[in-house]
């Protein structure tokens, strides 16, 4: 997990606890392997800044939106906002990637780094108790220890970790772990109502 984790001022209080996982942070060819000097929770932040209209609009700001859309494409604003309020936001590689290249795929899997990104979510998920991830990459779904995946007409994927069960590298959960994986919020397929159905039932507070 890239460093600096957003967590949502609400997310303790949830009885659901949802984290969003994203790929990577992308930057310039210079930067490629190294850690970003910002946290990821610093870009959530910023997002919500804007969202509240107290910074001008952002690259991130179709990011974001759209995920909370794929959970209910009806939220306005201030139910965005509130959205965001109750899930935590982390990117599963550590180091920035870089744009539109196959640097993601090829950093996960050399030198057993993604056998140590495993490791690395499985504690976070135990240490904070979660109960849903989604992914917002194929890449990090398909990087995942691998027990069985169902997919559905609405092109979400979905797989289940069972606390009953050892994974690979002795990868073990306190709790039972349902992981869902939609298209990337930048793709031109991308529609958020197709994935109103199956996600709206994980909306926060149930």
């Amino acid at each position: 997990m890239h460093k600096g984790v957003y967590f949502g001022k609400n997310f303790a209080e949830q009885k659901k606890k949802i984290l969003i996982l994203g790929e990577s942070h992308h930057g310039k060819e210079k930067d490629k392997g190294n850690s970003a000097k910002y946290n990821t929770c610093d870009v959530v932040e910023e997002y919500l800044q804007a969202k509240r209209g107290e910074i001008k609009m952002i690259r991130s700001l179709y990011f974001f939106t759209k995920i909370a859309h794929a959970f209910d494409s009806s939220l306005n604003c201030q139910d965005t906002i509130n959205f965001w309020n109750n899930v935590a936001f982390g990117n599963y590689i550590d180091v920035i990637c870089g744009i539109k290249d196959n640097y993601a795929k090829s950093y996960i899997y050399e030198n057993n780094n993604r056998d140590r990104l495993n490791k690395d979510l499985f504690e976070f998920v135990n240490k904070n108790r979660i109960d849903c991830i989604i992914c917002v990459s194929k890449l990090v779904f398909n990087a995942l220890p691998e027990p069985p995946i169902y997919s559905n007409s609405s092109g979400v994927s979905t797989s289940q970790f069972l606390s009953s069960e050892t994974y690979t590298n002795n990868l073990k959960l306190c709790k039972n772990l349902l992981v869902y994986s939609i298209p990337h919020p930048s793709g031109f397929g991308f529609k958020p109502k197709k994935y109103n159905e199956i996600l709206n039932c994980l909306i926060i507070g149930g």
